[in-house]
């Protein structure tokens, strides 16, 4: 037992899980906002993919309308070359198997605007079925 009453309550919660800190997921959001950092959640299965989820800075960078947006295949926001080569990413993913979690690409905007995008994303399940979860960003914007 420590006799420095605040090392005492250091000692005691370093084994212990961080406490949550209440509103960080909007405080995260709202930073990858300012940074111009699209934020977007996809329900992988079954297909085609949608998306559910698009931040403020997602639908800057995709040029479309939110419900738009969320109403159609979110793989059309491609440009149409690189609509097969991220479905094959995907399929494997879903299949278990390896696919970059990072890749560059090309969206497709509403007026006809090409932006160069990365994107990093990570497999996670929502409701019992195989999502993904991405950070994009418009290569030229942030570099």
């Amino acid at each position: 037992m420590c006799g420095n009453p605040a090392e005492a309550a250091l000692s005691s919660t370093v084994a212990m899980e961080p406490p949550p800190i209440p509103g960080l997921s909007d405080v995260v959001l709202h930073a990858a906002d300012l940074a111009g950092i699209g934020v977007a959640v996809t329900v992988l299965d079954p297909p085609p993919p949608r998306n559910v989820y698009l931040s403020d800075a997602a639908v800057r960078i995709l040029g479309y309308p939110r419900a738009e947006l969320l109403a159609r295949p979110a793989l059309s926001n491609l440009a149409p070359e690189e609509q097969e080569r991220i479905a094959a990413m995907l399929r494997q993913r879903i299949a278990g198997n390896f696919a970059p979690q990072r890749i560059e690409t090309v969206v497709a905007q509403a007026g006809g605007r090409r932006v160069p995008i990365a994107s990093v994303a990570t497999q996670l399940e929502l409701g019992g079925k195989p999502a993904s979860f991405s950070f994009f960003w418009d290569i030229f914007f942030i570099s």
